[in-house]
């Protein structure tokens, strides 16, 4: 798999996650949040280390994603790693410790 085709196939689960927030799933938006974040997790490991920016954008979008599935210990862990990488732009740095 490409860092493209996780990185969408995360939007469309994270899509789908809004949609079931909207109609009141909570659950099945939680499975969906899971599995956006499994997903952009997965396309954070294969982005190179001449993309920092992307890497920032990624970083956040997967702790994010891991949280808003209340999976607290993947969200901490990516957090953690993302902060010791030196790829994190500032910007990206700044929204992670936001969160």
């Amino acid at each position: 798999m490409t860092w493209l085709r996780l990185h969408k196939a995360s939007e469309e689960f994270a899509k789908a996650a809004h949609q079931s927030i909207k109609y009141g799933h909570w659950a099945r938006a939680k499975q969906l949040f899971a599995l956006a974040a499994s997903q952009e997790r997965q396309a954070l490991e294969l982005i190179a280390t001449d993309k920092p920016r992307t890497f920032g954008v990624t970083a956040v979008s997967a702790t994010a994603l891991n949280y808003k599935a209340e999976l607290l210990d993947a969200a901490e862990a990516i957090l953690k790693q993302a902060l010791e990488d030196r790829r994190l732009p500032d910007f990206a740095r700044s929204q992670l410790k936001d969160l």
